[in-house]
């Protein structure tokens, strides 16, 4: 993913100011399936920043949140650290800390709304990580009499699904919209996604919204 800024200043002085960029929140629970860039590092989405073609460094700031029902939203980042829990929600090495921890510990953090329990078949039970991670970058810039260009780039996570609808004969209107406001879906991505449902449907395989066989 590119982005490019092109900031003017308007004035006859040199001005200095915080530049921040928020990233996508990155939210666990028992059906994220979610691929990160580079999970071993805080800038796992490999965020980068440049000035007038130039690298520049920025700050990363991340905070962690969960929101237990009917209450307002609790930060719960300085108790993810204390326990030794990656903030990032879907990757190996949250599941490995979380693992380690004693029982009561889970039992606490379960209670409290940072994991949610599953039933995984065969009577047994696992503990997931719901909190949700905020992430964003932020640099002090100078921006001279005259024009800046900015530009960044990351990674995205790329998420998926067992089953989808969309793009069938069967999505309503209402679920097109959510999608659309959710996710920046356009006339040509539509497209693009009616394609795998009509063939399979065509060589006879249906594809309803509870079927696996629906495109993802």
């Amino acid at each position: 993913m590119r982005i490019a800024y092109r900031f003017h200043n308007l004035t006859d002085r040199d001005v200095e100011t915080t530049i921040a960029f928020p990233m996508p929140d990155i939210s666990g629970g028992p059906d994220a399936m979610l691929n990160i860039a580079d999970p071993k590092h805080d800038n796992f989405l490999r965020f980068t920043t440049g000035v007038d073609g130039r690298p520049v460094e920025s700050q990363v700031e991340q905070r962690a949140f969960v929101t237990p029902a009917g209450k307002p939203e609790i930060e719960v980042t300085g108790r993810l650290r204390s326990l030794g829990i990656p903030l990032v929600p879907t990757v190996e090495a949250t599941e490995a800390a979380l693992a380690v921890l004693g029982e009561d510990q889970r039992r606490g953090l379960a209670a409290d709304g940072l994991l949610e329990a599953q039933d995984t078949g065969n009577g047994t039970t696992s503990l997931f990580p719901v909190w949700t991670l905020r992430s964003k970058f932020w640099r002090r810039q100078v921006f001279p009499a005259g024009r800046d260009v900015v530009r960044q780039s990351y990674v995205p996570g790329l998420g998926g699904l067992s089953s989808l609808s969309f793009g069938t004969a069967t999505e309503g209107a209402d679920e097109r919209a959510a999608y659309a406001r959710k996710y920046c879906t356009d006339a040509a991505f539509l497209k693009a996604a009616q394609g795998p449902a009509r063939r399979i449907e065509a060589a006879g395989g249906g594809c309803r919204p509870s079927s696996s066989t629906c495109p993802t």
